[in-house]
């Protein structure tokens, strides 16, 4: 549901980024190592809102509102809802892919990824 009053025109869809918070294995929240959590938050949302244009010079639509997707991280305009809720408004064509709902952002560390195929 949208009760952000803002509405895609055109090709322009609405995600919802989401919020990364690391815990650590006893459960405790870590203070947030604020340049991998934005850039992660930055990359994951749920489809909120779409343009009637969206996807028209495709077969069909790469998303459904409500589905969980990976979207260009530096894509889009950053703006905050009546809802005081911020969200990224972008062209239909910055989704690359959706993302399963149990799949864990907070455990996806690109610095431990790239170390990890250097030691191979």
């Amino acid at each position: 549901m949208n009760n952000s009053g803002i509405h895609p025109k055109g090709d322009r869809i609405l995600i919802r980024p989401e919020e990364v918070e690391e815990t650590s294995q006893g459960g405790i929240i870590l203070v947030k190592d604020t340049t991998q959590s934005e850039a992660l938050a930055q990359v994951f949302g749920h489809l909120v809102a779409v343009g009637p244009d969206a996807w028209s010079d495709y077969s069909g639509p790469f998303a459904e509102v409500g589905d969980r997707v990976i979207f260009a991280k530096y894509g889009g305009l950053l703006m905050t809802g009546k809802d005081g809720v911020q969200y990224r408004i972008m062209n239909d064509t910055d989704i690359t892919c959706g993302a399963d709902e149990d799949l864990d952002v907070s455990s996806l560390n690109p610095r431990k990824s790239i170390s990890k195929q250097k030691e191979v």
